[in-house]
């Protein structure tokens, strides 16, 4: 994580990165670096944004609280490296 961030200092990604975990800066550093190019799912994407702004105070309790979730992604894979091990 803190060497991702100074690798990308003064990027995009690093401008709009606002993500609270590391899991959030990977989907983001993905979407950044593999745009939607299909309507319906840039539409769809669009839909969800407009039910999260609708919904903010929502948001921001989880979002204050989301910092202190476990990385799953990064658990799973080492528990999935770890039984490829043995």
């Amino acid at each position: 994580e803190g060497f991702e961030r100074k690798k990308s200092k003064g990027s995009l990604f690093d401008f709009i990165d606002r993500c609270k975990t590391s899991i959030g800066r990977r989907l983001l550093k993905k979407w950044i670096c593999s745009p939607m190019a299909d309507i319906d799912a840039i539409n769809d994407r669009l839909d969800a944004v407009e039910d999260l702004i609708a919904a903010s105070d929502a948001v921001k309790g989880f979002h204050n609280k989301s910092w202190k979730l476990p990385d799953f992604e990064k658990l799973l894979s080492s528990i999935y490296q770890f039984a490829m091990r043995n």
